[in-house]
């Protein structure tokens, strides 16, 4: 079954990344930052099965750890001193918690920059910023795309190599050969693509980008409950109502506001779940009842 999010307007899933990633790192709220870390994760999930565990543990993991003990081994701030190092330095449980903050942070923007490159693809930025930027908006699309294309060329170099007995023992000068011919393969299909563009009248005059994607009434409604959410978050955050403190101790202020702009985030973050979900039970009934 395809990913019911991915179905949606780009509008509503550029303005969802773009707001799930902004929040987290404005606010820096560690119940805020769980929110958007756990959502993410489980968006991955949904998106990647369990190909998901793997980036998480041979990459986000390891990263995590490192960035919360490189804080908490450097920094003394705060009153809750639990052991003290070999070097004099007190270790405390409040710079422990800012350095597993921005663990969080990093892990939560780069897991839904991954959930990001699923569900929204070249064509899709270039439907939301053609008509406004369309020189960029085409180099930043034709620049995301030769990233995947470069590394899949570089495998093939290498496997060519191999197959025909060249390939070098000392892995230095095989790298060399290797980038060597693929700067030189990329520089040819670069010529052959703007020739291409060119023949195929490109900045010759005036352009429509094609188009189809249209904006349906689920689209308004989806859009609706993310602004709605957003307004909630933001009005709590303008009442000053996420107060955090780290130093000199750990103070967390709570109310009304705060419980609403958590809740709100939170709807906001795991809605594209939520719709996988709905569209999972809506099928399973329907399959019952052939």
């Amino acid at each position: 079954m395809r990913d019911r999010f991915s179905m949606y307007h780009p509008v509503c899933g550029f303005l969802f990344f773009i707001v799930a990633a902004v929040v987290s790192m404005v606010l820096f709220h560690p119940l805020f930052l769980s929110v958007s870390f756990l959502c993410a994760l489980t968006y991955l999930l949904v998106l990647r099965g369990r190909k998901a565990f793997g980036l998480l543990l041979k990459f986000l993991l390891p990263m995590a750890v490192v960035v919360t003990l490189i804080n908490a081994f450097l920094n003394s701030y705060g009153t809750t001193v639990l052991f003290a190092l070999p070097w004099g330095l007190p270790f405390t449980a409040e710079a422990l918690l800012f350095g597993f903050c921005q663990a969080l942070l990093f892990s939560s923007v780069l897991l839904w920059l991954f959930c990001y490159s699923d569900v929204m693809g070249s064509e899709k930025f270039l439907f939301v910023f053609g008509r406004i930027f369309p020189n960029t908006a085409l180099l930043f699309s034709m620049t995301l795309r030769f990233i995947p294309l470069f590394v899949r060329r570089a495998g093939e170099i290498r496997m060519a190599r191999r197959a025909a007995g060249i390939a070098g023992q000392h892995r230095l000068k095989e790298a060399v050969h290797v980038f060597s011919a693929l700067a030189t393969g990329c520089l040819e299909s670069s010529v052959a693509m703007a020739l291409s563009m060119r023949a195929k009248g490109y900045g010759a005059g005036q352009r429509r980008p094609f188009n189809r994607y249209r904006f349906k009434k689920k689209d308004a409604f989806y859009l609706s409950f993310l602004l709605l959410c957003l307004a909630a978050v933001a009005a709590g955050g303008m009442a000053d109502a996420y107060y955090f403190e780290f130093e000199p101790a750990l103070y967390l202020e709570t109310g009304p506001l705060f419980y609403l702009g958590l809740g709100a985030f939170f709807a906001f973050c795991i809605s594209p779940v939520l719709l996988d979900a709905a569209e999972a039970v809506k099928w399973r009934i329907l399959m019952s009842k052939i």
